[in-house]
């Protein structure tokens, strides 16, 4: 028997038979196998490529679910793609080296970073590459060469605010603000920040991370906390910002969050596995997450549950969710989905992982 199941698909349609037709919300339009481990958040080309990881590579998968190449590294990619102005793809893997291939596949650069990672980079506007690896944070200039280094533990992906200002959580127990030429502006004491967390940028300027210590943190702009909301558990997730205003986020205490924007306690939502997907937020005030117990949840702006979809493994993945509100996201089953939705990605500051499609992480951006 098919493991998929859509729930809450209205009766009317099914009595007409035309499930397999018209545009309902939490309908699975195609799955495409890239194999390995997809477990990360996929991006967005300009013309409706997506590019997602695979484990030991990077594939491209057409708008219609076919798969066009992919590309093989010799390390384990453990952080999601980011799309630059050139159409270029940067990713990381553990074999220490940040790659660039352009939408054909083919290898542009390779620049060796002397330390386990890299995360997903995050792409200022002038296209400098900010990355974390495993002790340091490094700018990368867009002929290949480095900018500057600053020494920071932790494998967090980095966010760019409206000002340049490069945010980076770290495993020692703070959220680093640095200049843009790379100085240190302030550090803020937190939990340990883990290094699926990154931080999302508000359009005041107010950062928000969060921790293991079960806590989401929100920083002022000069460094001083705002509020922090304590949860049942690890937040594990990089939080995202709705239409209204409202932080979402999830916890491995099986929990999606909503907060208000004065650290107050909106409501949760209750999965039956650690909700460990960065969510994303649509034109409607949607929220998608992922969960380990194989299902892609959508939840209504008042908390209650929209329709939930099966997958073939744990999904980590951070939903992507296009101008025609078809949202792809990845699973460890080696499947990328693409379901249907009812809205596009949301206008608000920032609406999922890494801010936008293209994962640039960067305010304002792409």
């Amino acid at each position: 028997m098919d493991r998929r199941r859509l729930l809450l698909i209205p009766a009317l349609a099914l009595a007409l038979g035309v499930c397999h037709h018209a545009p309902l919300p939490g309908r699975l339009l195609w799955r495409c196998e890239v194999g390995g481990c997809s477990c990360t958040s996929p991006a967005i080309g300009d013309d409706g490529t997506l590019y997602v990881e695979n484990g030991y590579g990077l594939c491209a998968v057409s708008p219609d679910g076919t798969l066009r190449w992919r590309y093989q590294t010799q390390g384990w990619l453990g952080s999601p793609p980011a799309i630059g102005p050139d159409d270029c793809i940067h990713f990381g893997t553990d074999d220490t080296y940040l790659y660039t291939v352009d939408p054909t596949g083919t290898l542009n650069r390779r620049c060796g970073t002397e330390s386990g990672g890299p995360s997903c980079p995050a792409i200022a506007s002038d296209s400098t590459l900010v990355f974390a690896c495993v002790s340091s944070l490094r700018a990368l200039n867009p002929d290949g060469t480095y900018q500057w280094c600053l020494q920071v533990t932790g494998m967090a992906a980095p966010a760019i605010g409206r000002d340049g200002s490069v945010y980076q959580g770290a495993s020692d127990g703070y959220l680093y603000c640095i200049n843009p030429e790379g100085t240190l502006k302030w550090r803020s004491a937190t939990g340990n920040i883990l290094s699926v967390s990154s931080p999302a940028i508000d359009d005041d300027g107010t950062a928000y991370v969060g921790s293991s210590d079960s806590c989401l943190y929100a920083m002022n702009p000069d460094g001083s906390l705002k509020w922090r909301l304590k949860t049942d558990n690890v937040v594990w997730s990089s939080p995202a910002i709705g239409p209204d205003g409202s932080i979402y986020f999830g916890s491995l205490g099986n929990f999606l969050y909503a907060a208000n924007p004065d650290g107050t306690l909106k409501w949760r939502f209750a999965t039956a596995g650690a909700a460990a997907s960065p969510p994303a937020v649509d034109a409607d005030g949607v929220v998608y997450i992922g969960s380990d117990d194989f299902n892609l949840y959508a939840v209504n702006p008042d908390g209650s549950l929209k329709w939930q979809y099966e997958t073939e493994g744990r999904v980590q993945s951070c939903p992507a969710i296009d101008s025609d509100g078809i949202i792809y996201v990845g699973s460890d089953g080696g499947y990328l989905y693409a379901i249907q939705g009812t809205a596009p990605l949301a206008s608000s500051p920032w609406p999922k992982f890494h801010h936008d499609n293209q994962n640039t992480g960067r305010a304002g951006g792409p």
